[in-house]
């Protein structure tokens, strides 16, 4: 055990027993790299919680990156404890309902050297309590900072113009950032247009949007000021504005990853994407969006190395067409990731499927009624690196596969629950 150099998940209660046990682990393993925490309510309250016997916990140089979840109440005391013992920290993420404002400031205390920062969340917070986050971020990590991530899960905060032009301030350095539940606007847009490093290689904007709010100059903007070195772009729940697809194509040649999940894009922006390096993608996702089927077959023609698709959810709702069929039977044992849920699905889709994605480690075809259980069973015994399945939405049944076979299901795969596409994390 003393030779383990990564803990992603230990689980941890928040009690003198739990800290206790984390001490132990923490303590003999010297060689640890890489830890991940999960602090949880303990099955009986502890009033005495004892927090020094975190104290006997030597300093380890060796661990680079740390992340803590807390399911319950953030505990900033044992936090300051923990990172005082991690002077080396690189990469450190918190996942919490609530995250102080402090946590730049002491995390710069303890952790001079951090290149990756991921937090969340900040719901609740004061604009004068934002504006010193921002501070302490600018005045401890700007020009370092090779990634971030912030994640809102209730909202942007109201004044978000004035917040995010102070956050921006520290992001001229970047290589890779994800902003989700962002309330963007054409101002928002600009400003990271004007503060981001042309040698962004990755941007991930969760959005929050609403219709005829964008124009195309600032995101043309923004593509043309990051689009050279971009390889991933994400952007997803924004209502972009029409023909955004031309600036895609005309400024991000190096795109290999592309998520453009539950927004209003439609066929001509997928056109000019596809047709102008549609060859380069590995990534593509276009579920719950305006894209028809002459979109798609755009896709199917043009982008021949994609390892990870997902066209799920269309409000066109395309039929499988023969286009689809020798995509698959040309380009389909690339596949290892496919979303397809919410179509028009029959059995012979899937023996097709079967037939050639036999690489394939992820299929989502919930929400098919057209599937039956000779087929599933057909592809469970082709498909033999698979080991995530999903067949039905939130544990419901389907009418066409037996009970039988959703226990096997069940058994033998893991349910992936997208509510559009593959999502990802920093």
């Amino acid at each position: 055990m003393g030779q383990l150099e990564e803990v992603n998940e230990l689980s941890i209660e928040l009690s003198t027993d739990g800290l206790s046990r984390l001490t132990s682990v923490l303590s003999s393993l010297k060689h640890l790299a890489k830890v991940g925490v999960v602090f949880k309510a303990p099955q009986q309250e502890d009033l005495q919680m004892d927090l020094s016997v975190l104290e006997s916990i030597p300093t380890l140089p060796n661990i680079k990156s740390a992340f803590f979840t807390f399911g319950i109440e953030f505990d900033m005391a044992i936090l300051e404890i923990l990172l005082a013992r991690f002077p080396k920290l690189k990469k450190f993420g918190v996942d919490s309902r609530y995250t102080p404002r402090c946590i730049v400031r002491t995390l710069a205390k303890y952790c001079p050297e951090i290149t990756v920062l991921s937090l969340s969340t900040f719901s609740g917070l004061g604009d004068e309590l934002l504006d010193e986050f921002c501070r302490d971020l600018q005045h401890n990590y700007a020009g370092q900072l090779k990634e971030f991530s912030m994640i809102f899960f209730n909202d942007w905060p109201i004044y978000s113009e004035r917040f995010t032009r102070n956050l921006f301030k520290s992001f001229y350095s970047l290589e890779k950032l994800k902003l989700s539940g962002v309330r963007l606007n054409n101002s928002i847009v600009q400003s990271l247009a004007e503060s981001l490093s042309p040698k962004l290689k990755r941007l991930d904007l969760s959005c929050i949007s609403y219709r005829n709010l964008f124009t195309y100059e600032s995101w043309d903007s923004l593509f043309a000021r990051v689009g050279h070195h971009l390889e991933d772009l994400t952007l997803v729940g924004a209502f972009l504005p029409p023909h955004i697809g031309d600036s895609i194509a005309q400024h991000c040649a190096s795109l290999e990853k592309l998520s453009l999940a539950s927004t209003n894009i439609k066929d001509d922006s997928i056109h000019a994407i596809a047709h102008s390096y549609g060859y380069k993608l590995r990534h593509l996702d276009v579920s719950d969006t305006e894209v028809t089927q002459a979109g798609l077959q755009s896709i199917f023609e043009n982008c021949h190395r994609l390892q990870c698709l997902g066209f799920a959810k269309l409000s066109s709702r395309p039929n499988f067409s023969d286009s689809f069929s020798t995509f698959l039977s040309q380009h389909g044992n690339q596949l290892e990731r496919l979303n397809l849920s919410h179509l028009p699905m029959r059995d012979s889709i899937l023996a097709q499927i079967a037939q050639y994605g036999y690489n394939l480690r992820e299929l989502i075809i919930t929400d098919q009624p057209g599937v039956t259980d000779p087929a599933v069973t057909n592809l469970m015994n082709t498909c033999l690196k698979l080991t995530k399945l999903s067949v039905t939405r939130y544990s419901r049944t389907t009418q066409s596969l037996s009970s039988n076979m959703l226990a096997l299901i069940n058994d033998h795969y893991i349910r992936v629950d997208y509510p559009a596409g593959f999502t990802r994390r920093l």
